[in-house]
């Protein structure tokens, strides 16, 4: 119980690179806009385990909370599901 089949474990990384692939397209995409109109807003997020830490401007701070939730809701159900009987 708890572990996952192969096929299973290999989609999980299949979406895992794809999402990273994704983020790192959309960082620098977002990098050279703010280079060509001369505008710096940004913000993060680190999840130390269960807690968040999340910087940024006003305007970027309420995406980062959203973030945030989404993260640790993701992160909640793929724990049910593989510690739960998946």
């Amino acid at each position: 119980m708890g572990m996952l089949s192969s096929e299973l474990s290999l989609t999980l990384f299949a979406v895992g690179l794809a999402v990273v692939v994704a983020g790192v397209v959309l960082m620098i995409l977002a990098s050279i806009k703010m280079a060509v109109e001369g505008v710096s807003e940004g913000g993060g997020l680190i999840l130390l385990g269960p807690i968040p830490i999340v910087w940024g401007t006003k305007k970027t701070l309420k995406a980062m909370i959203i973030l945030t939730a989404v993260v640790i809701l993701i992160i909640a159900f793929m724990w049910a599901y593989c510690f739960m009987g998946g």
